[in-house]
Formats: C-alpha cells, structure tokens, sequence
C-alpha cells in the first residue's frame, strides 16, 4: 500500500447497502437453465442491480459453440473438458462465426458428464463465489444475456448485453448487511486468485481455497478504471475487533497488484488468508485513488457457517 494523497475524495453509496437478505444456498444438480438464470437474478437482486433477461439468438450461438467444444475434444482426443473461447478449428462442423462471437464474450464452465456434468445454477454460485469471473456478472450494466447447457459444458454470454453505465456506482460483494455469507472460497478458479504470484499458471483444479473473497468495483466512467494508489484496506471481525489477515490485495493497473491485467477492471479484491469467523459481523473498509479521485468503501455483512 502507499501513503494517503491529496485530492477530492468519492464515497458512493454501496449499492447493496440496504440488503438484509441471506446469502444463497447452494444450488442442486437438477436445477434447469432457465433456473439457472433466475440464480443470477437472484444474486443480483441482492446487490440491488435489476434483472437480466435471456436473449434467444445468443442464446442459440452459445449452445453451438458448446457443441463446437464436445465435438473438437472428440477430434483432438482430448480427455475431460475442453476450455476454450475461440473456434480456431473452421472444418469442426460446428464452427461458425456466431458461435465463436458468443464464445469469445462468455463464460465458460464444464464438469464431464461422467463426473455428473455442470449446469448453470452450480456454475452461477462458482462464478459469484469466485473474482474473476464475478465482476461481469454483478456489472449494473448488465441487461441481457445468452445461455446454454451441452455435453456437461455451461456457457453464459454477458459482453454481447451489457451496456455501458453512465454513471458511477459502487457494486460491493457481498452486498452490505448480507447475512448467511460463506466462510471460504473453495477455489478452482482460473487465473488463480489465491496464488498471487502466478495466477494465470495455475490450473483451476489446483487453485488453493482461501477465505471467501472480498469485492469493491466502481462500475462506470471511471476513465481508465486503473487504481494509482490503496491508501488503506482492511477486514475486521466486528465481534472481537480484531483484523484479519489478507492473502492478497488485488487492484486494476496497481503496479505489483494487478497480475492478470485487464482481468478485473475498476476493483479492488481482498483475499482473505483463512477462513472468516463463523456466524460473525465482518466489516470491510477501504480507501483508494482511481483515475486522481480518491474513493472510498466501507460495508458489513454477516457470514453464516459454510464454505460456498
């Protein structure tokens, strides 16, 4: 962190500040896709942004660059799951433009049918519960989305249907006074948030649990989103007012805190360095320089007794 500066200071208002709602529980394997899209209604209205909708024709082009993956992986002997957002392979008889348009703005999730296979709802909570993959889907930009499940492959578009917010708001999460909020992130997740020095070199299948990670994001004209100073970041057990210990601070374009760029605009991660306190009043605080203006962050939430 660096030294506090000068200059006009920016406190949003949270904009889950007034949530009281719990936490999600998880998500069973049986759920359908149009479930899994009220799942991220769900999450969405807990941090006070409006609905999302489901666009059928990308809906359509993400279903065909899910078969795109099962037939390549078919083509290429490729063993489990295919992960990939390009069709790079134009005789795969399910490559086409479309598709690899919805491929390339989506996210992309696969547990093989074998394993039990992945639907939306399941790869929704992981997304939520992750960093990376979080900050597209709580963006107030957000309006429609493209959705589709093949072959244990879950594909959801967001860059196709998110709009540019013309304003500056404050999306934390979880949401301030969330109850019910898990304890730990299970991991899983690539680029790899709990291996600060190679997150981009790290498997999903061998990335670290933590304790359950702790977003800031200032959606909106920003200018170039990046953070030139963290003046102060910190978590705090408000039952015993002690700090908890940070693993990783996270922050776009900070020099030595932004290891994947690009990844994570306009935010601020903090990665807890074990579990939170169970059943406990956590409290966030912060304080940074984005583009010259100094913006705060400051919110509570009580966590319940679970991982995600």
């Amino acid at each position: 962190m660096t030294a506090a500066c000068g200059g006009k200071t920016a406190s949003e208002p949270d904009s889950g500040g007034g949530a009281t709602s719990s936490y999600p529980q998880p998500a069973t394997g049986s759920e359908s896709l149009s479930q899994g899209v009220d799942r991220l209604n769900a999450y969405r209205t807990l941090a006070q942004l409006d609905a999302v909708v489901v666009d059928d024709a990308i809906s359509q082009a993400c279903a065909g660059h899910l078969q795109y993956l099962v037939a390549e992986a078919e083509l290429t002997g490729t063993e489990g799951c295919l992960l990939t957002h390009s069709e790079d392979n134009h005789a795969n008889p399910y490559y086409a433009p479309a598709n690899e348009r919805a491929g390339m703005g989506a996210l992309i999730a696969c547990v093989p049918p074998a394993s039990g296979g992945l639907h939306l709802s399941r790869a929704v909570d992981r997304w939520i519960g992750s960093l990376y993959h979080r900050i597209p889907l709580l963006s107030p930009g957000l309006l429609t989305v493209g959705a589709a499940e093949y072959g244990g492959y879950v594909c959801l578009n967001f860059q196709q249907g998110t709009a540019e917010v013309s304003e500056v708001r404050l999306v934390t999460w979880p949401s301030g006074g969330m109850g019910d909020v898990p304890t730990d992130f299970p991991g899983r997740e690539s680029p790899c948030p709990t291996t600060p020095s190679d997150p981009g070199g790290t498997a999903a299948d061998q990335c670290p649990a933590s304790g359950f990670i702790l977003t800031a994001t200032w959606y909106g004209p920003t200018g170039s989103g990046l953070f030139s100073q963290v003046n102060s970041a910190g978590i705090t057990d408000g039952s015993t007012g002690t700090a908890l210990g940070v693993l990783a601070l996270y922050a776009s374009g900070l020099t030595g805190s932004d290891p994947v760029p690009g990844a994570m605009p306009h935010t601020l991660a903090l990665i807890p360095d074990a579990s939170l306190p169970t059943g406990s009043l956590v409290r966030v605080e912060s304080n940074v320089v984005i583009d010259g203006v100094e913006r705060a962050a400051s919110w509570e939430f009580t966590t319940g007794s679970r991982m995600e």
